[in-house]
């Protein structure tokens, strides 16, 4: 059996996280996402996924450079196909990271559209010849917004794959050369205690 593994961050706004981390769990697991990504590989509709999710709020289950109070998102699958399991866990992964970023853009066309707004009336005003201080002062508080505006778009983040499932070299289960060396330790152990027990009842 194989383990695939696949890591994402949850995307930020002004008030959080787009998605809490419980909703991305469910979303994650759900049937409707799952069946989501049945169609587009091409899987039998009754087939049993069972993936594992799990989030931590920082990068400690993955070795990845993250922000402060970022949300990792693990998702891992369990199955004897590597290749397979690794177009499934992407396929989930991608299908969450796109349902997200569609909350990202509603958020953040809002203050989109009213940057945009403040930078035609910077133009309007720079454009007039008339009342110079008050168009001063104006274009003055327009640029202050539109900064402000500007600190607040750069703090929005999509949601992003942060580790892609790969197909692994090695199984994690069985492990024959571990089996084996645990096998020859107690083969050991019992010959040492048979012989022990041999002399002691010969001299008994």
């Amino acid at each position: 059996v194989y383990q695939v593994n696949s890591v994402f961050e949850i995307g930020l706004t002004l008030s959080g996280s787009l998605m809490s981390p419980e909703a991305t769990v469910s979303l994650c697991k759900s049937d409707y996402l799952l069946n989501k990504a049945k169609g587009i590989l091409g899987l039998p509709k009754d087939e049993k996924i069972k993936i594992k999710v799990e989030f931590k709020p920082d990068s400690s289950m993955v070795k990845v450079e993250s922000k402060p109070n970022s949300l990792m998102v693990a998702i891992s699958l369990d199955s004897p196909f590597p290749e397979k399991a690794a177009k499934i866990v992407n396929a989930v992964v991608d299908l969450v990271i796109k349902e997200q970023n569609s909350f990202y853009e509603k958020k953040i066309e809002p203050l989109k559209k009213e940057a945009e707004g403040i930078q035609k009336e910077i133009k309007l005003v720079q454009s007039r010849k008339e009342e110079l201080f008050s168009r001063l002062l104006y274009l003055a508080q327009l640029q202050s917004r539109s900064d402000a505006i500007q600190r607040q778009i750069a703090s929005f983040k999509k949601t992003a794959i942060t580790f892609p499932a790969i197909i692994p070299e090695k199984p994690i289960k069985p492990r024959p050369v571990f089996n084996l060396a645990i096998s020859i330790i107690l083969g050991l152990f019992l010959g040492i205690f048979f012989a022990f027990s041999q002399e002691y009842f010969s001299k008994t």
